[in-house]
């Protein structure tokens, strides 16, 4: 099934730190570096849940691949397109068949993973129109994930048609009501 983006103008940094608070406290328990870097915040228009459940798969990810510590850093800029959002963490120990894998549906190495999260990324940043690529250096141990999406300025600069439709019947709604 398709996914379709319920867009909104988003600052994305807003939602990386909201999300961040949530999994500090579970970063210093297992020891591990959390490191956020701004770059310059980036206006896109974004489906607020689809976005966050793209950061806190890539999070939980990054965090679960680092069972005796490490760190994760997390980097987002503006773009001329939109923006571009990395996530690199250490603790890569995969061999490279498996590497050629990642993001394959229900491919894991967890032994209670299901597969789906790097796929479901994958979909979601492709149905706002961006893309997600994962790249693997053995020699440092590290795994980078780079999401880019555009701004959309389209849905940046007025309401979305079904906010400009839902306006509409409210107001259509009203006037009935009244006489």
């Amino acid at each position: 099934r398709a996914l379709e983006p319920r867009l909104r103008p988003l600052e994305p940094g807003r939602l990386i730190r909201s999300l961040l608070s949530l999994y500090r406290q579970r970063c210093v328990d297992r020891h591990i570096e959390l490191t956020l870097v701004d770059r310059g915040e980036a206006a896109i228009a974004a489906d607020p849940d689809l976005l966050a459940e793209l950061l806190e798969n890539l999070l939980k990810n990054s965090i679960e691949a680092q069972p005796d510590g490490g760190f994760v850093r997390i980097e987002y800029s503006a773009t001329p397109s939109g923006m571009e959002l990395t996530i690199v963490n250490g603790g890569c120990t995969l061999p490279p068949e498996d590497i050629a894998r990642l993001g394959e549906p229900y491919f894991t190495t967890k032994t209670r993973g299901t597969g789906l999260g790097l796929a479901i990324c994958r979909r979601i940043a492709e149905a706002h129109g961006g893309s997600l690529r994962i790249a693997v250096d053995r020699q440092l141990g590290q795994m980078t994930v780079s999401v880019t999406l555009p701004s959309r300025a389209d849905h940046l600069a007025t309401d979305s048609k079904d906010d400009r439709r839902k306006k509409q019947e409210e107001t259509t709604h009203a006037h009935s009501d009244r006489r």
